[in-house]
């Protein structure tokens, strides 16, 4: 029986932690200026911990980098850095992880580093709920600093918050990730078409290709020598990674057996999932660095498909919107992998090659000598009657064998399966004949107590970076104004202080501070002048700071614009109800429709019409395209809260990074922003959103460079976790936008 299929994920709480019936281990492996070679094992405590670094990294990684597997792809097939997130599950127990780019202490920078959590006795989505944020502040924390002794301290100290925050977890707890709701708006994604097209050879391809995975099937006490690592790169749409992830995995689970390991990897490239099901080897991880031009996702696979097989598929996603299974969905008859080509099944993606229409892709990726996967990446085997992958290794070059020379990584060997023991204090040789750092695991004691944190995702703060440090002061030639209008203690501490002390507010040092009731009533062009000459900066009644905007387009002078995204509380204050998913006072409400968002600027207008918080004659509004693209002025994507760099969870607090020119906050990124205009399909969105990439589209066929004015639309009455807004105040009648 395989080492990995017997031990991994599935152990016993009790042994890993006497007395109890839950477990978590958080571990560390990789890269890290603090370690002048890979550093040794952190934390890993569990056998399952230890076969994940010896899979993923060991083998993976460093199987691809050994290869040159990446470096023979062209830039536009190639994914530049890691940064990664991942789920690996099976029945009853998870890991989830993080991996990003990183060096050693000598500089070399081809291997990332990875931390991982391993969970028993929570669902997989209080994992991603809960230990990814987690997970996210770890890797700040790791990147921030070059000593290994404040790594080692990092990790003892978010694995003590962890297991205080698994007390508080419930093992049957349904997250609302899963719901109909979300399971129709999965299924009804834009990435799989209209017409369901990649749906069908989504299910497709998991009805055959992962056939000897089905539940019955596969037998925990068989031999598990000829099973087939199956992968395939699936749709995650606009949903972004932590519903994708649970959706899938709640499809899978209906047609893979639950005592199948499965690994679900998100990369910052593109809205996409790698999945792969059964115990991967180094060729399914070239995923990691892939592009979709080396490797298309399932749902751009020409798979044969009869009329009968798409029916049954219609019906199945019906099933699985209501929640329930659904039965075999049959097979195309010409479409079947014939039982005497290698003994048993062969990938779509090896009848795509053997048609002729992958042979360009594969001699440009694999030079004659690796047989990398395109679409299911299901790699092909040898002639029939021989099982094996027509890969080998390459021989060594002068590359592995210089590794003992300053500058050169040395390539890792797998560790022999005696040596994974639980607390594998066995260290991982260098090739053959090379000194190698024992890589020794380093057991952190537990602590005798800790203090039980708040379970809640929402209520972890973010790290301050120092953007926000230095926004949070006024200029040190400058005195703190007085206060504006009340603010509750909720309210970010950027609120409180006015706009013209924080860089690149419009009328910084320069704009007198006068009281609301000072105003002159503004209800002709030349009053609103006066008005604007006076103030630069108000804060209204809920404490949302508005910055005057000279020029802005539709109005005869200008207008006030929010400085930052509405906020929850302030959204609570005006209708009384809070939708966001991503519940956190001081993030900007998300979940919101137009409609409603239209509805808050009404309500706001009426209960500032005695123009003491709002100058008289002006009201709030949605802001149109062309007054929204005015104020972007010079944001830029890499000043904004999104997931090119690494993948993002949720929203994070109003006014997090810098300012644009205007003194206007997440313009670009957080969330997208509704305008006032519409078209035949929808209402207009801009900025983009804390889950975007760098890739964006409204379906999969349609993905292209996200760039700072690409619209997205969504329908008046429509949600979407990632969509918000920002108000704008403009004389009523004349300055309609």
């Amino acid at each position: 029986m395989s080492q990995f299929f017997k031990r991994f994920l599935a152990e016993d709480a009790s042994r890993l932690d006497p007395g109890s019936d839950r477990f978590l281990g958080l571990g560390a492996f990789g890269k890290h200026p603090g370690w002048d070679d890979h550093i040794e094992d952190l934390g890993l405590d569990s056998e399952s911990l230890v076969l994940a670094k010896r899979t993923l990294y060991v083998q993976g990684v460093g199987g691809q980098i050994d290869t040159g597997a990446w470096e023979k792809l062209k830039p536009a097939e190639r994914i530049e850095e890691f940064n990664h997130v991942f789920l690996w599950q099976r029945s009853g127990q998870f890991l989830v992880g993080r991996m990003w780019s990183s060096s050693d202490g000598k500089g070399r920078t081809r291997y990332p580093m990875v931390v991982c959590a391993h969970c028993i006795g929570a669902p997989a989505s209080w994992g991603i709920e809960q230990v990814l944020p987690r997970l996210q502040q770890v890797e700040q924390a790791c990147r921030a600093t070059n000593s290994a002794a404040e790594v080692r301290s990092i990790l003892t100290r978010y694995r003590a918050q962890l297991q205080n925050a698994l007390t508080g977890a419930n093992p049957a707890a349904e997250s609302p990730l899963v719901d109909s709701q979300a399971r129709t708006r999965f299924v009804n994604e834009a990435a799989f078409g209209p017409d369901q097209q990649g749906w069908f050879r989504a299910l497709y391809h998991l009805q055959n290709q992962m056939a000897s995975y089905r539940p019955g099937n596969f037998d925990m006490r068989g031999d598990f020598s000829g099973l087939r690592p199956q992968h395939m790169r699936v749709p995650a749409g606009a949903l972004g990674f932590e519903p994708s992830v649970l959706l899938w995995s709640r499809l899978l689970g209906i047609r893979v057996d639950r005592f199948v390991p499965c690994l679900f990897i998100s990369s910052p490239a593109g809205p996409w999932l790698d999945v792969i099901a059964g115990e991967p080897s180094s060729h399914e991880f070239f995923c990691l660095r892939s592009l979709p031009a080396a490797l298309p996702l399932v749902t751009d696979v020409p798979y044969e498909m009869d009329e009968p097989f798409k029916a049954k598929a219609r019906s199945a996603l019906a099933e699985f919107q209501n929640g329930k299974s659904f039965a075999d969905l049959g097979r195309a008859e010409e479409d079947q992998p014939s039982e005497s080509e290698s003994g048993g099944w062969i990938s779509a993606t090896a009848r795509w090659f053997r048609k002729g229409k992958g042979i360009k892709l594969f001699l440009a990726l694999c030079g004659g000598g690796i047989l990398l996967g395109g679409g299911a990446a299901l790699f092909l085997r040898n002639a029939p009657g021989k099982g094996e992958h027509s890969y080998m290794p390459s021989p060594p070059t002068a590359a592995t064998t210089a590794s003992n020379k300053p500058g050169i990584e040395k390539p890792l060997a797998l560790p022999p399966d005696a040596a994974l023991t639980q607390k594998s204090n066995a260290p991982v040789q260098g090739a053959p004949g090379e000194p190698h750092e024992a890589l020794a695991s380093q057991q952190a004691p537990k602590p005798v107590s800790a203090p039980v944190l708040n379970t809640n995702v929402q209520s972890i703060a973010p790290l301050q970076t120092n953007a926000q440090l230095a926004l949070a002061k006024p200029a040190p030639d400058q005195p703190v104004p007085a206060a504006p209008a009340p603010v509750t203690q909720s309210v970010p501490h950027e609120l409180v202080v006015l706009a013209s002390t924080a860089p690149g507010a419009v009328g910084a040092a320069s704009a007198p501070s006068v009281a609301p009731a000072s105003l002159p009533d503004s209800r002709d062009s030349a009053t609103a002048a006066a008005a604007s000459a006076l103030r630069k900066v108000l804060t209204n009644s809920i404490g949302m700071v508005l910055v005057w905007i000279a020029g802005l387009p539709g109005t005869a002078q200008g207008g006030y614009v929010a400085k930052y995204e509405v906020t929850q509380e302030q959204f609570e204050r005006v209708m009384g109800t809070n939708p966001s998913q991503f519940k956190d006072a001081v993030q900007p409400v998300e979940n919101v429709t137009w409609t409603e968002a239209a509805e808050f600027c009404r309500k706001l207008t009426a209960s500032e019409a005695n123009g003491v918080a709002l100058p008289g004659g002006f009201v709030y509004r949605l802001p149109s395209q062309a007054q929204w693209e005015f104020f972007l002025g010079d944001a830029r994507f890499e000043d904004a809260i999104t997931s090119r760099l690494a993948p993002r969870l949720s929203p994070s607090p109003v006014g997090s990074l810098a300012a644009n020119q205007f003194g206007l906050f997440d313009v670009l990124g957080n969330v997208w922003e509704f305008c006032s205009d519409s078209d035949l399909t929808g209402k207009i969105l801009k900025g983009a959103a804390y889950n975007n990439r760098k890739l964006f589209g409204e379906k999969a066929s349609e993905w292209k460079p996200l760039e700072r004015t690409t619209p997205r639309r969504l329908a008046s009455d429509a949600r979407s976790p990632d969509a918000g807004f920002r108000c704008i105040a403009t004389m009523k009648g004349k300055d309609e936008g």
